[in-house]
């Protein structure tokens, strides 16, 4: 019996969503924390992860508003208030809470414990913001633009850098990039307790901030860098051509079931869904050209027009930059015999 597809749909967009694995994590490491063992190797591990999640979360839906210097604006201005909260919670909070309950107690543990690398990865965002404006070029150099569409014979093209990974991959990377640095950070913890006799919040602030996070961070990039490759994509009035590097993929319009286009953000990227193969082209996090920006253009009028006589209708999404076409059912083949009871 076949599964529903609506029902697969919501659960791979949950699948994919750091903040369920954040609150899955969180959620599991509570029991250890009420019982007093939170600082036990598996739930210090679990929280470390969980927190890195919810603060990766809270960057990416800041860079993804269509207002960027708003966005940059609530980055800033949460990631001063959230750590000045952790640093009075390191630092003054324990002493106004020791005649709290044990469950109180046990709370305050997690938030700390999870705030850590939450406020970490926020300020990474921070930085990689100013290393963003700090990396445009001077009125002297040429304006940096993002990628525009070519008129050709046959329809339109776009010349852009991506990296050829699919966005699940994307995300299992950044989690295990996580759980490693949450790992060493453990480790580094077990081994200044029992060599130094030195454990506390306030160490494992400076251990998991300045010498797991950075280079776990600096990690991700450099290996999204060495990925990327030159790519073009072309709309004809019956297909959809996209080089990558020296491949070439060839859609008809017929043969696509799922069409995505996110033109900003980091997770601006095309996606081409048919029966039988998937590719993604990820251009958001990709090492662009110092001249061009890691965008793509928006779909033209003709483009949208195409797509819709081959059978793909424009879904509507609540976020900004995002198209995505659909096949229209009655234009599937043999999707009258699916219907019929």
């Amino acid at each position: 019996m076949s599964s529903d597809p609506l029902r697969t749909a919501v659960w791979r967009k949950l699948v994919l969503q750091p903040l369920v694995w954040a609150a899955a994590l969180l959620g599991t490491a509570i029991p250890w924390y009420l019982s007093g063992h939170g600082l036990d190797f598996v739930p210090y591990l679990l929280v470390l992860v969980g927190g890195a999640l919810c603060g990766m979360t809270f960057v990416n839906a800041t860079l993804s508003m269509k207002r960027t210097g708003l966005g940059a604006v609530i980055h800033f201005v949460v990631a001063v208030v959230v750590g000045g909260a952790m640093w009075w919670l390191v630092f003054r909070g324990n002493t106004i809470l020791d005649d709290s309950p044990g469950a109180l107690k046990s709370a305050v543990l997690l938030v700390q414990m999870a705030g850590i690398p939450a406020v970490g990865w926020m300020w990474l965002g921070i930085i990689s913001r100013l290393s963003s404006l700090a990396s445009k070029p001077s009125t002297k150099d040429p304006e940096r633009v993002a990628p525009v569409w070519e008129e050709q014979p046959t329809g339109t093209l776009v010349h852009f850098a991506a990296i050829t990974m699919p966005l699940r991959t994307l995300i299992v990377i950044m989690v295990a990039t996580i759980a490693a640095a949450g790992s060493l950070t453990a480790l580094a913890l077990i081994a200044a307790e029992y060599y130094l006799g030195i454990v506390s919040v306030r160490f494992t602030l400076i251990v998991a901030g300045a010498l797991v996070a950075l280079p776990a961070y600096l990690f991700i990039k450099a290996r999204f860098s060495r990925r990327t490759v030159p790519c073009t994509a072309a709309f004809t009035q019956t297909q959809l051509l996209v080089t990558t590097g020296t491949e070439q993929h060839v859609f008809r319009y017929s043969q696509i079931e799922k069409l995505l286009w996110r033109c900003t953000s980091d997770y601006a990227r095309i996606e081409v869904h048919t029966q039988d193969s998937t590719l993604t082209l990820i251009t958001g996090i990709a090492k662009a050209p110092r001249t061009v920006l890691g965008q793509l253009p928006e779909l033209s009028r003709s483009t949208v027009r195409s797509l819709n006589e081959g059978g793909l209708a424009k879904k509507r999404t609540k976020r900004p930059g995002l198209t995505e076409f659909c096949r229209v059912p009655s234009t599937i083949p043999g999707s009258k015999d699916l219907l019929r009871p």
